[in-house]
């Protein structure tokens, strides 16, 4: 597959794997060092990459070696480009999450995911610039940044009239997110109090419900992969604001609750 160098095509490697394990890129010809957690770094990644319903295409595979890239296609009439700085993964909570704090307290978003065993401390920006600096300023040279774009989806799978409903659902689950990432950034600056920030995390709980209703509706009983994997997003953006309400509610860490969200 080759590298597609068009201005209209956004492509923008920054993994690549090595005999199974995956490495920063980096331009020394000393073979870096291995750090203790980066293979369950890149599966919490994915875990990310899931959450969002993003396109990736692993591209150049062979012999064990690749490069892990996500573009946008210049004929898709919805995308969203996020920029996610992978701070490292944690055997404690508490490690994590003085970890995330410290990448939220230069701006972005930040999250805490759980994939049942380890924490993986994550920043979430919407200018690859913006993330390059944080990690720049937090000095940690085993971070990993990662361009995901999230793309109107191919449902070509979908049964009939169901391809349509998908779809709603899936956009409208894009614009949800989006909805909690301006809450947690302006709530975090001081541009909006507790009472407001509550009242329109309730309001996206409630579309979000009214999505999932109807998304169920549509599909009843279908348990083809592609309808498991939409009901599966919906679910996890679900968890993300009843965890955000919860923890602001008990206020605990009041001003940065909503940007953590535990994801088994």
């Amino acid at each position: 597959m080759e590298r597609n160098q068009d201005n209209d095509v956004n492509y923008e490697p920054y993994m690549f794997f090595r005999r199974g394990r995956p490495q920063q890129i980096r331009e020394e010809a000393a073979e870096p060092k291995e750090r203790p957690h980066r293979a369950r770094t890149l599966v919490a990644v994915l875990m990310i990459a899931m959450l969002f319903g993003l396109s990736i295409f692993v591209a150049d595979l062979y012999a064990n070696e690749g490069i892990l890239a996500v573009w946008k296609d210049k004929n898709e009439d919805v995308s969203k480009t996020f920029f996610v700085y992978c701070v490292d993964s944690y055997h404690q909570n508490a490690q994590g999450l003085m970890s995330a704090g410290e990448v939220k307290n230069m701006g972005g978003a930040g999250y805490l995911f759980f994939d049942g065993k380890y924490y993986l401390a994550a920043a979430i920006y919407k200018t690859r610039g913006d993330a390059e600096k944080v990690k720049k300023d937090t000095a940690n040279s085993g971070g990993l940044i990662y361009e995901l774009t999230v793309t109107d989806p191919k449902l070509e799978w979908c049964r009939g009239g169901n391809k349509s409903a998908v779809k709603r659902a899936v956009i409208a689950a894009y614009d949800l997110y989006d909805g909690l990432y301006d809450v947690s950034v302006r709530l975090d600056e001081g541009n909006l109090d507790m009472v407001d920030a509550i009242a329109k995390i309730n309001v996206l709980a409630a579309n979000l419900d009214e999505l999932t209703a109807d998304f169920e509706e549509t599909i009843k009983n279908e348990n083809k992969f592609g309808y498991v994997k939409t009901k599966t997003y919906l679910l996890i953006l679900s968890a993300l604001l009843d965890n955000a309400k919860s923890e602001i509610l008990a206020g605990a860490n009041a001003s940065g609750a909503v940007r953590y969200a535990y994801c088994a």
